[in-house]
C-alpha cells in the first residue's frame, strides 16, 4: 500500500502520552519525594500515579513507528535514519539539563563534564556515569529495541520470518515472570515486549490486513504486556509506598493497546495535520527535558514563594517554548549536519549504493 507521510493520530497520542509522564514527575513523584519544593497536590496525585503509563504508550507507537521506519530500509539504512532521528535533539537536550544542573548546584542532583560527556552517547552507564535525567532510562530501552530490528533486518528474519520473531520474543518475555531477572529482561526486554510487539503488529494489520495469525499474536502480546504490567507496577509500591489498583493497570494498559489502533485511521484538515506534526515533533524534547530541569525550576519557584498552580503554569510555559525551539530550529540544523558527517561513512560500507 501506498502510505502517507504521517498519521496525525499518532502525533494526538505522543503528545497525550508525554503529558501523562509530565503529570507523573511534576505532579506525583516530585512531591511525594518532596524533590520540588514543599508544596502537595493530593487529588491531583491519585491520577498522576497513574502518569507513567506514557511511556508504556510511547513504547507501543514506537512499534508501529519502527515497523514503519523498517518497511523499505535495509539494516544499514534503518540504523542511520534512528540516529539522525535521536541524536540531534537528544544531545542538545542532555547538554541544557546539565547546564541547568550545573547553575542550580542542587547537591541531590549532581553533574560533571565526564558525566555530560558520557550522556552524549546514549549509554553513560558503560563509562561509569549516571544518567544527567533518570528519564533517559526508557531511551536505553528504545536502543535494545532498535539493536534487535537492526540484528533482524541484517540478517533476513525480519522479513522472512516475522512469525517466528514475534512468538519467539513473546516467550522470552513470559519465562521472565517466572525468572524475574533484571539482566535477562534488559536483555530481550521482557517487561516491555508485549507493547513493542503490539505496536508492530498493529502496523502490519494496518499495512497489510488482517490474519488469524496476527491477530493471535495481538492478543497473546496484550496479555503478556498485562502479566508484566502488574509486576512493574510493584515498583511503585517499593519506591512510593502506593499500591496501584490492579484493575486500573490492566484496563490502562488495554487502553492503550486500543487508542493506537484507534488513531492509525484518524483523518484531519491540513491545518490540523501541521499543528500536530509540530506538537508531535515537541514530544521528544519535551520527554528530555523534562524531569530535571522541572524539578529544579518548581523547587526555586517555590522557594520564591510563588503559588503552586503559578509555578506550574511557568515551568510548563519554559518547557513548551523550548521543545519548540529545539524540535523546529535546532533539530533540523543539528540533522543535517550530522548526516553530512555520517552519510560518507556510510557510502563506504560494502554493498551500499552510490
Amino acid at each position: 500500500m501506498a502510505f502517507p507521510a504521517r498519521l496525525p493520530g499518532l502525533d494526538l497520542l505522543r503528545i497525550a502520552a508525554v503529558l501523562a509522564v509530565i503529570a507523573f514527575h511534576w505532579l506525583f513523584r516530585g512531591p511525594v519525594l518532596g524533590v520540588s519544593g514543599p508544596a502537595r497536590f493530593p487529588a491531583l496525585e491519585q491520577i498522576a500515579v497513574y502518569g507513567y503509563f506514557g511511556v508504556d504508550l510511547f513504547f507501543t507507537l514506537s512499534g508501529f513507528v519502527i515497523a514503519w521506519s523498517a518497511e523499505a530500509r535495509d539494516a544499514i539504512g534503518f540504523a542511520r535514519a534512528r540516529l539522525l532521528r535521536l541524536w540531534p535533539a537528544f544531545a542538545v537536550s542532555a547538554s541544557l539539563t546539565a547546564v541547568v544542573l550545573a547553575w542550580a548546584a542542587d547537591p541531590g542532583l549532581p553533574v560533571t563534564a565526564a558525566q555530560w560527556l558520557a550522556n552524549l552517547t546514549f549509554l553513560p552507564h558503560l563509562f561509569g556515569q549516571r544518567f544527567v535525567d533518570s528519564a533517559y532510562w526508557s531511551i536505553v530501552v528504545e536502543l535494545v529495541f532498535y539493536g534487535w530490528v537492526f540484528l533482524a533486518l541484517a540478517t533476513g528474519l525480519w522479513r522472512r520470518r516475522p512469525a517466528l520473531l514475534g512468538w519467539g520474543w513473546l516467550a522470552l518475555s513470559a519465562v521472565n515472570l517466572k525468572l524475574g531477572s533484571v539482566a535477562y529482561d534488559r536483555l530481550v526486554l521482557a517487561s516491555f515486549a508485549g507493547e513493542f510487539l503490539a505496536g508492530i503488529l498493529l502496523f502490519r494489520l494496518w499495512s497489510s490486513g488482517p490474519s488469524a495469525g496476527r491477530l493471535a499474536m495481538l492478543a497473546a502480546a496484550m496479555a503478556v504486556q498485562v502479566a508484566h504490567g502488574m509486576v512493574n507496577a510493584a515498583d511503585l509500591t517499593s519506591q512510593y509506598g502506593v499500591v496501584p489498583d490492579p484493575r486500573v493497570v490492566a484496563l490502562l494498559h488495554l487502553a492503550i493497546f486500543a487508542l493506537v489502533a484507534l488513531a492509525v485511521p484518524l483523518r484531519t484538515g491540513a491545518t490540523a495535520a501541521r499543528l500536530f506534526r509540530t506538537a508531535g515533533l515537541m514530544t521528544y524534547p519535551a520527554y528530555l527535558l523534562h524531569q530535571n530541569i522541572g524539578t529544579v525550576a518548581l523547587a526555586r519557584l517555590a522557594a520564591a514563594g510563588i503559588e503552586p498552580g503559578i509555578a506550574l503554569s511557568m515551568t510548563g510555559a519554559a518547557l513548551l517554548a523550548a521543545s519548540w525551539l529545539i524540535a523546529t530550529r535546532v533539530e533540523p540544523v543539528g540533522r543535517r549536519l550530522l548526516a553530512a558527517l555520517v552519510d560518507p561513512l556510510v557510502a563506504r560500507l560494502p554493498g551500499r549504493p552510490p
